[in-house]
Protein backbone atom coordinates (compact mmCIF):
# COMPACT_ATOMS: atom_id res chain seq x y z
CA UNK A 1 0.00 0.00 0.00
CA UNK A 2 0.94 3.48 -0.92
CA UNK A 3 0.55 6.46 1.14
CA UNK A 4 0.97 9.88 0.75
CA UNK A 5 3.07 11.82 3.52
CA UNK A 6 2.27 15.47 4.21
CA UNK A 7 5.17 17.93 5.28
CA UNK A 8 2.29 19.34 8.09
CA UNK A 9 2.22 18.28 11.21
CA UNK A 10 -1.36 17.72 13.35
CA UNK A 11 -2.16 20.98 15.29
CA UNK A 12 -0.88 20.88 18.24
CA UNK A 13 -3.11 21.42 21.73
CA UNK A 14 -5.30 19.13 24.04
CA UNK A 15 -8.27 21.84 24.40
CA UNK A 16 -10.84 21.67 21.88
CA UNK A 17 -11.12 25.44 21.56
CA UNK A 18 -7.20 25.53 21.16
CA UNK A 19 -7.13 23.06 18.45
CA UNK A 20 -10.16 24.66 16.86
CA UNK A 21 -9.22 28.38 16.77
CA UNK A 22 -5.90 27.67 14.59
CA UNK A 23 -8.28 24.84 12.56
CA UNK A 24 -10.34 27.43 11.65
CA UNK A 25 -7.58 29.93 11.18
CA UNK A 26 -6.87 27.62 8.42
CA UNK A 27 -10.09 27.61 7.41
CA UNK A 28 -10.77 31.42 7.09
CA UNK A 29 -7.30 31.70 4.73
CA UNK A 30 -9.44 29.13 2.41
CA UNK A 31 -12.20 30.79 2.51
CA UNK A 32 -11.54 34.70 1.64
CA UNK A 33 -10.20 32.67 -1.78
CA UNK A 34 -13.57 32.51 -2.77
CA UNK A 35 -16.83 34.73 -3.33
CA UNK A 36 -19.19 31.63 -2.13
CA UNK A 37 -19.00 28.23 -0.90
CA UNK A 38 -14.97 28.00 0.36
CA UNK A 39 -13.32 24.94 -1.34
CA UNK A 40 -9.62 23.07 -2.36
CA UNK A 41 -8.72 21.55 -5.52
CA UNK A 42 -8.13 17.96 -5.71
CA UNK A 43 -5.31 16.89 -7.37
CA UNK A 44 -6.65 12.83 -7.33
CA UNK A 45 -9.63 13.93 -8.76
CA UNK A 46 -8.84 15.83 -11.72
CA UNK A 47 -8.50 19.31 -10.04
CA UNK A 48 -11.59 19.10 -9.34
CA UNK A 49 -13.85 20.76 -6.32
CA UNK A 50 -14.38 19.73 -3.07
CA UNK A 51 -15.82 21.85 -0.57
CA UNK A 52 -15.19 22.24 3.01
CA UNK A 53 -18.35 23.88 4.63
CA UNK A 54 -19.87 20.11 4.61
CA UNK A 55 -16.60 18.90 6.83
CA UNK A 56 -18.02 21.42 9.11
CA UNK A 57 -21.61 21.01 9.31
CA UNK A 58 -20.86 17.19 9.71
CA UNK A 59 -17.92 17.99 12.48
CA UNK A 60 -20.64 20.20 14.76
CA UNK A 61 -22.56 16.95 14.76
CA UNK A 62 -19.76 15.00 16.88
CA UNK A 63 -18.95 15.17 20.41
CA UNK A 64 -15.82 17.03 21.81
CA UNK A 65 -13.33 14.99 21.78
CA UNK A 66 -14.39 13.00 18.44
CA UNK A 67 -14.00 17.07 17.06
CA UNK A 68 -10.62 17.73 18.93
CA UNK A 69 -9.69 14.80 17.29
CA UNK A 70 -10.43 15.42 13.60
CA UNK A 71 -9.83 19.21 14.34
CA UNK A 72 -6.42 17.98 14.89
CA UNK A 73 -5.41 16.83 11.36
CA UNK A 74 -7.72 19.05 9.52
CA UNK A 75 -4.49 20.84 7.85
CA UNK A 76 -3.20 17.44 6.76
CA UNK A 77 -6.23 16.45 5.74
CA UNK A 78 -6.17 19.96 3.59
CA UNK A 79 -2.71 19.29 1.93
CA UNK A 80 -3.72 15.67 1.60
CA UNK A 81 -6.50 16.96 -0.84
CA UNK A 82 -4.49 19.30 -2.75
CA UNK A 83 -1.02 17.02 -3.06
CA UNK A 84 -1.77 13.77 -3.76
CA UNK A 85 -2.42 11.43 -6.22
CA UNK A 86 -1.97 8.46 -4.65
CA UNK A 87 -4.92 5.72 -5.14
CA UNK A 88 -7.67 6.03 -1.96
CA UNK A 89 -8.18 2.95 0.17
CA UNK A 90 -11.90 2.20 -0.37
CA UNK A 91 -13.08 0.97 2.77
CA UNK A 92 -17.03 1.40 2.41
CA UNK A 93 -18.66 0.82 -1.03
CA UNK A 94 -21.84 3.50 0.36
CA UNK A 95 -23.67 4.57 -2.60
CA UNK A 96 -24.27 8.47 -1.62
CA UNK A 97 -25.92 8.64 -4.84
CA UNK A 98 -25.88 6.29 -7.93
CA UNK A 99 -22.50 8.00 -9.46
CA UNK A 100 -20.57 8.34 -6.13
CA UNK A 101 -18.36 6.27 -4.02
CA UNK A 102 -16.99 7.37 -0.74
CA UNK A 103 -13.66 6.49 -0.66
CA UNK A 104 -10.89 7.45 2.13
CA UNK A 105 -7.53 8.52 1.37
CA UNK A 106 -4.42 7.13 2.92
CA UNK A 107 -1.85 9.12 4.44
CA UNK A 108 0.71 9.68 7.45
CA UNK A 109 0.37 13.04 8.83
CA UNK A 110 3.69 14.93 9.90
CA UNK A 111 6.25 13.38 8.33
CA UNK A 112 8.70 14.63 4.76
CA UNK A 113 7.44 13.72 1.61
CA UNK A 114 10.16 11.00 -0.61
CA UNK A 115 10.33 10.19 -4.36
CA UNK A 116 10.00 6.58 -3.47
CA UNK A 117 6.61 7.56 -1.17
CA UNK A 118 4.99 9.44 -4.83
Amino acid sequence: MRYYFTKNKKLPGTRYEDVFKKAFSVYTKIKKRSKRRPYVRSAYFGKDKVFLSMFWEHMYKKNWRDRTRRAHYFVCAIELLQNSRVEPLVTKMVAISFSEIRKRPSAKCGTKTTAESL
